[in-house]
């Protein structure tokens, strides 16, 4: 019980280390670099479209009505956060956002009838969130998306809560898990960081090499989460060897060799950028190892595919997230993500980090304002977070935003980490991992 306590209160960023580095794919634009930026957006209009299937689904989760919005409605106003134009940022969290704000416009009757419009605010600074907070305040919006942010969070949240719900996507700092008023449909970093370390067990690996980037967020993750979890399912493993940021391959094979990588048996990664995973696979084929390596959907960009040759380059790799992996096929709400993003030019954002989140909020959010009859209140979206009882779009597993998980952590709602993996150069779920199982 105390390892729970520890996992779900250590929300810090799963160490993703998106503390200090972007969680974008390399290959992926920047963004503007306004500081706050704010801008409105309605999803305009998209010839073609998705399939039928995916609308008939999403129409199902969200319980809308086919076909277009009318535009003669005033707007649901949704405030949306996230960084943008410095480091670090994260665009694929805004493309995603935008792909399916059409996508309920058009498809799925917008909310209670209404058209969704987004009102974007992204972050740079800690006092950016205050000002972001009172333009959502101006903007009467009923909540508030925070899809993820590393710095502004504590005073966005000062700002607007408890007069405006805020639904965060991908939980990366102390306040996004601890703040109520603030809600997350995962499990959190704990859930990934768990779930990492059980499935080295279910492996059966018993010499495990722990490598992780080096700066803060890092080295509170290995340290109060990883090590205590690896320790409490019976997996021996090394002494955390860390390297910087900024490494390059060089660096990555010197941190794997310290780390006993040539007579491990698995290697657990906790990278802070795609650009690390693709020195991660140079590193093992300049070494010659052929071991399993468990990792995060950091390691999911389409920049680190390409390193390996291909999805068969990555046979062996395990990677966890927040929810079910965009590049497994064959998951029906996988399916229809993906045949959004491309539908809505949002393709090459679709493997990148965890931008997926985005499509789960704002389609639960027009499940809400739909159940509602489109009297979307603030209170009424509260009263519609804490009767949630999941599961979440394309997160498996319950949701109990009224009795979370542990009572440290208020804004936590889930329990699970989800994994996929590469086995015969397909990609595949490894289902979902409740924390403390």
């Amino acid at each position: 019980m105390k390892l729970i306590r520890i996992l779900l209160a250590a929300l810090v960023c799963v160490a993703l280390a998106v503390t200090v580095a972007a969680c974008g794919d390399d290959n992926n634009d920047k963004g503007s670099g306004a500081s706050p930026s704010t801008t409105k957006t309605d999803g305009g209009d998209t010839a073609g479209g998705p399939s039928q299937a995916t609308i008939d689904l999403a129409l199902k989760y969200t319980g809308g009505t086919a076909g277009a919005a009318d535009s003669a409605k005033p707007p649901v106003k949704v405030g949306f956060t996230t960084m943008i134009g410095g480091t670090p940022e994260f665009p694929e969290h805004v493309e995603t956002a935008k792909a399916f704000t059409k996508f309920i416009n058009e498809k799925l009757g917008g909310i209670g009838g209404a058209p969704l419009e987004l009102v974007i605010c992204t972050m740079q600074t800690e006092e950016d969130g205050q000002k972001c907070g009172a333009e959502f305040l101006d903007a009467n919006v009923p909540v508030i998306n925070q899809s993820l942010a590393v710095i502004g969070n504590a005073s966005l949240y000062k700002t607007v809560v408890p007069k405006i719900p805020v639904i965060t996507g991908s939980p990366a700092t102390g306040p996004d898990a601890t703040t109520p008023g603030v809600y997350n449909f995962t499990g959190g970093g704990p859930g990934v960081i768990y779930g990492m370390a059980k499935d080295a067990a279910n492996l059966g690996l018993k010499n495990l090499a722990l490598v992780s980037v080096g700066n803060p967020g890092g080295k509170f993750t290995m340290e109060q989460i990883a090590v205590p979890a690896l320790d409490q399912v019976g997996v021996k493993h090394s002494k955390v060897v860390y390297y910087s940021d900024t490494a390059t391959t060089p660096d990555i094979v010197a941190a794997v060799q310290n780390a006993g990588g040539s007579k491990a048996d698995g290697i657990f990664f906790d990278p802070s950028t795609p650009a690390q995973c693709t020195s991660l696979v140079k590193a093992i084929k300049q070494l010659n190892l052929d071991v399993p390596v468990i990792a995060t959907v950091l390691c999911n960009g389409q920049s680190v595919v390409d390193s390996a040759g291909g999805d068969s380059g990555l046979e062996g790799w395990h990677m966890w997230g927040f929810n079910e992996n965009p590049r497994v096929t064959g998951v029906p709400e996988v399916d229809a993500y993906n045949d959004v993003m491309k539908a809505y030019g949002a393709e090459s954002f679709a493997f990148t980090g965890f931008g997926s989140v985005a499509a789960r909020d704002l389609l639960t959010i027009a499940a809400f304002g739909n159940a509602a009859g489109g009297e979307i209140t603030p209170d009424v979206m509260k009263q519609a977070i804490l009767a949630f009882r999941g599961p979440a779009w394309m997160v498996p597993g319950g949701q109990n935003c009224e009795k979370p998980p542990v009572k440290e952590t208020p804004s936590v709602c889930g329990d699970v980490g989800v994994g996929s993996a590469i086995e015969g150069g397909k990609w595949k779920s490894l289902g979902a991992i409740k924390v403390g199982s």
